[in-house]
């Protein structure tokens, strides 16, 4: 088993850029031909957005679904803590922008972000159920404060699913139920949509187990019913520019910037609450930027930093003013492991994750100093005080079946080799040297 990327400030080092690896098999998302359960890579997300603008189809008036492949295999995400016998990868997101355009009179606010799939994420294994008296769900995860029932992101997508794809009135015998293991590796407060891409995961992997009776359309149009930002998972592309509360998305191609651009997350052991951070945004502190104009210069890495403008950072910052002199010092001239500075480094989200774009290397004062920094006089950190995650991380995009048809994401080689070399690194406590 891999050892866990999160990482205290004792047992912290890094590198630059490691050596090209191909990706593990162990990656490779499965679906078994004896028990129907399917291995998926659930991605995470820098906050892009898609119109969801199809229409919900009727699944009564569908014709009957095909077969589902005895031996289907999607592709699966490469960011892992830890590794289940079977696992389903799953992605998240990040936002390369976030502006707050407005407070609206229901209380909700309206956004212009330009979200991002990334290649990090928990990891999933899902399969139906069998036994004529099956009429529930059964959702497992190892991290014990997550709840397993229908307050869990899962559990609503499929819920979702079986009210969208099946006529009304279906017996619930007669209907699909399923079994989900699922390994948190994303800590909570991140930022970064876990429960948002392990949702669409999940809802996507139920499409395929039970013969495809959706489209991606549909699963983009149904998805906004139980979540603002799941829809972005469905698009084409893997990057979207998102407004109203995040539901309507508007795929964006070409990619705004390389898939191979290396990042690295850091994400300090203090989570933020996004209704508290949303609670405290001041309205007249925001950014006089044009959405569009930012989306239109996110795609010039030497003006990226200008253009990262995230309007939740004011309030993250009030709530914790250490997240904001952590920002400032990965700004800073020290840059990476090498000492080379990061092209931009931004908040994404409602915090607490800093993005920092450029360079996988971690620098070695968060190992060192611990996230806030050290102080002359101030006294040792208490064990795990200043424990921070810490990720390589790629952009990521959708692939095409040979019909053309858009398959799951697929793990990124180059980032599954950052993470590999970090690990070795964190094993024999020596920074790998990487470009």
């Amino acid at each position: 088993m891999s050892a866990p990327l999160h990482q205290s400030r004792r047992a912290f080092a890094g590198g630059r850029r490691a050596a090209p690896q191909r990706a593990r098999r162990s990656l490779v998302v499965r679906a078994s031909g004896q028990d129907g359960r399917m291995d998926l890579f659930s991605p995470s997300k820098v906050r892009i957005c898609f119109c969801a603008c199809a229409l919900e189809q009727g699944a009564a008036s569908r014709p009957p679904p095909p077969t589902p492949p005895p031996h289907w295999q999607p592709p699966r995400s490469n960011a892992r803590l830890k590794r289940p016998s079977n696992p389903a990868a799953q992605q998240q997101q990040i936002n390369l922008f976030l502006r707050v355009v407005r407070r609206r009179e229901d209380g909700y606010h309206d956004l212009a972000s330009l979200f991002h799939v990334i290649d990090l994420g928990d990891r999933m294994a899902l399969r139906r159920r069998s036994g004529a008296a099956t009429t529930s769900d059964v959702l497992r995860c190892s991290d014990p404060t997550v709840p397993s029932d229908g307050r869990n992101l899962v559990i609503k997508a499929l819920d979702l699913y079986r009210r969208k794809a099946f006529p009304p009135g279906t017996p619930p015998q007669d209907l699909p139920w399923f079994d989900v293991d699922l390994e948190k590796a994303v800590p909570h407060g991140a930022g970064l949509g876990g429960g948002s891409g392990n949702a669409a995961t999940a809802l996507w992997a139920a499409n395929e187990l039970c013969g495809r009776r959706a489209t991606d359309a549909d699963l983009l149009a149904w998805s906004g019913e139980i979540g603002s930002d799941i829809s972005v998972f469905f698009g084409p592309t893997g990057a979207a520019y998102c407004t109203g509360r995040g539901e309507v998305v508007e795929p964006v191609s070409p990619l705004p910037l390389p898939l191979d651009t290396p990042l690295l997350l850091v994400k300090p052991p203090v989570g933020l609450s996004t209704p508290a951070i949303f609670k405290a945004l001041d309205l007249g502190a925001r950014s006089p930027r044009d959405p569009r104009e930012l989306l239109a210069a996110v795609s010039d890495v030497s003006a990226l930093q200008a253009a990262a403008v995230n309007d939740l950072e004011q309030p993250a910052f009030d709530c914790l003013p250490e997240l904001a002199a952590m920002k400032r010092r990965l700004q800073g001239r020290e840059g990476d492991a090498r000492g080379v500075p990061f092209d931009a480094v931004f908040m994404t989200g409602s915090g607490s994750t800093v993005v920092c774009v450029g360079s996988d290397a971690p620098p070695a004062w968060l190992a060192a100093e611990g996230w806030r920094g050290k102080e002359e006089g101030a006294k040792e950190a208490e064990e795990g005080e200043d424990d921070v995650f810490v990720s390589p991380a790629r952009l990521i995009a959708r692939d095409a079946a040979s019909d053309g048809r858009p398959m799951w994401y697929s793990p990124s080689a180059s980032g599954e080799a950052a993470r590999a070399a970090l690990r070795a690194a964190q094993q024999q406590k020596v920074a790998p040297v990487r470009r």
